[in-house]
């Protein structure tokens, strides 16, 4: 998303997948916040809140202008009451453990990690 055009592209193809709701991973963007696209889009997204940080660790959500009637609010989950719809959303395609049998050429070291 950090490229000039690809939230219209991705607005596109949502829009030929008849979709009105569609969860973003690796967004790329800094801190929380919303974007209305040209063409009635809205994209909610949240991130760092540090300006220093990488851009990494980010997710949005794109609602259709038709679905965007329903939204009341968006919140951080603290602040949400208990009988709201809750949507939890991340970047799951993560590997937890050591072993990377069959995934050795594509997993490295977590150097981060030390």
């Amino acid at each position: 998303m950090n490229i000039s055009g690809k939230s219209q592209t991705i607005a596109n193809e949502m829009k030929i997948y008849g979709k009105d709701i569609l969860g973003i991973s690796e967004v790329r963007w800094r801190r929380a916040g919303q974007i209305h696209l040209t063409t009635g889009e809205l994209i909610l997204y949240s991130g760092h809140m540090d300006d220093k940080a990488i851009h990494s660790e980010v997710v949005a959500i794109m609602i259709s202008k038709e679905a965007q009637r329903t939204l009341i609010g968006w919140e951080t989950i603290r602040k949400c009451n208990k009988k709201d719809i809750t949507m939890v959303m991340g970047d799951m395609n993560a590997k937890v453990g050591n072993d990377k049998t069959g995934f050795e050429e594509i997993m490295g070291k977590k150097e981060w990690a030390k």
